[in-house]
């Protein structure tokens, strides 16, 4: 299926609203993998009213445990429908037909049986506001933004992606995850400013700009909410005692203050909108009063317009390049583009394993 153009994601989308129809999803389903996209997929099949019998895993080290009550066994030509969710879901659908089995049907399609009770899901559209998302007007200004060819192809399909994900599964420009956020089109800071890394988990981003940047002298700050990722950071920061890196137990918003955290150590951590644990506040134009800033990175788990907000003056002075998660709300397609609209060029791309995961990086206009 080709897409080239937001004028072929509107026409696809378009069709596929006049052909949606909802299958009612079946009373009881095994679920292949039971990984994150597993036990989301029990949650969703209870609110439907299904029952997960099992989760079916290849990891014989799970067989026999259990999660949320939901047992872990191998595959045994199970009667149920399988739902398969793992993200790359082509191989394993193979491997388990070659196996015998009766039938299956792969996670966004199990999403799609009863949408009402599986979103909102990270960025992706509940099919009633497939119309509205499509036609909206700010895509195409978005489209006009993207600095060549290949970047309004790949907005182009992950528009596509966000209304029926894994439709385009076979995708020509997706990269490999230890690519993101340092794609080659995109300068590294020059000599002398600092790397900013919002969301910087284990430090796993910071090493890469480390290996990627030429030897010397260089400078990154790390901010990470999460206490038990920090620790991590700092176990890091031992390792370059010869450059300037700090770090700090914070999260980025719109203006200083608190936050209350939803942490549990993993890359998922997030702001909670009721209780958790209270970290500060910080801002981009706050850190840009004390350091000259070259290039953010913003994964920061839906928080990105809230850290966005607090960046505009940053952002005013155009001397930063950005690069940015656009896939943890529905919205972000639209609503993180219109910080740089006017005086910035954008590229996009796409990266595994999931279909949606995409990043945006906005330069500078000379």
């Amino acid at each position: 299926m080709q897409v080239s153009s937001l004028g072929d994601a509107r026409s696809l989308v378009s069709e596929a609203i006049n052909e949606f129809r909802v299958a009612p999803p079946p009373s009881r389903v095994a679920i292949y993998g039971a990984g994150f996209l597993g036990r989301q997929c029990a949650v969703w099949a209870r609110r439907m009213g299904v029952i997960p019998t099992c989760f079916i895993d290849s990891n014989p080290a799970l067989w026999g445990t259990s999660v949320d009550s939901i047992p872990i066994v191998p595959f045994d030509n199970q009667e149920e429908v399988i739902v398969v969710a793992v993200h790359h879901w082509s191989p394993a659908v193979e491997q388990l037909m070659a196996m015998g089995a009766r039938e299956l049907i792969v996670y966004p399609e199990f999403m799609l049986a009863s949408p009402d009770d599986s979103l909102p899901f990270r960025c992706l559209v509940h099919p009633s506001s497939w119309a509205s998302f499509v036609s909206d007007p700010r895509l195409a200004s978005i489209e006009s933004m993207m600095l060549d060819d290949a970047s309004r192809i790949e907005f182009a399909r992950q528009v596509v992606t966000r209304c029926f994900v894994g439709v385009l599964d076979s995708r020509a420009t997706v990269r490999p995850r230890d690519e993101e956020w340092f794609d080659v089109r995109v300068p590294l800071p020059a000599h002398g400013l600092t790397y900013v890394d919002g969301g910087a988990y284990d430090g796993d981003t910071i090493q890469r700009y480390v290996n990627l940047k030429p030897a010397g002298t260089w400078s990154a700050i790390g901010i990470e909410p999460d206490a038990s990722s920090f620790s991590k950071l700092i176990t890091l920061g031992g390792r370059y005692t010869d450059s300037d890196l700090h770090f700090i137990n914070a999260v980025f918003g719109s203006r200083p203050g608190l936050a209350l955290l939803s942490a549990d150590g993993s890359m998922a951590t997030s702001v909670s909108m009721g209780s958790g644990v209270p970290v500060p506040i910080i801002t981009i134009d706050g850190l840009a009063e004390h350091y000259q800033i070259g290039r953010v990175k913003l994964d920061v788990e839906g928080s990105e317009v809230e850290a966005l907000l607090g960046s505009t003056r940053t952002i005013a002075r155009g001397r930063t390049t950005w690069a940015i998660a656009a896939y943890h709300r529905e919205d972000d397609i639209t609503s993180i583009p219109r910080f740089f609209a006017g005086s910035y060029v954008a590229l996009i791309e796409s990266y595994a394993p999931r279909p949606w995961d995409s990043s945006f990086y906005f330069i500078p206009t000379p």
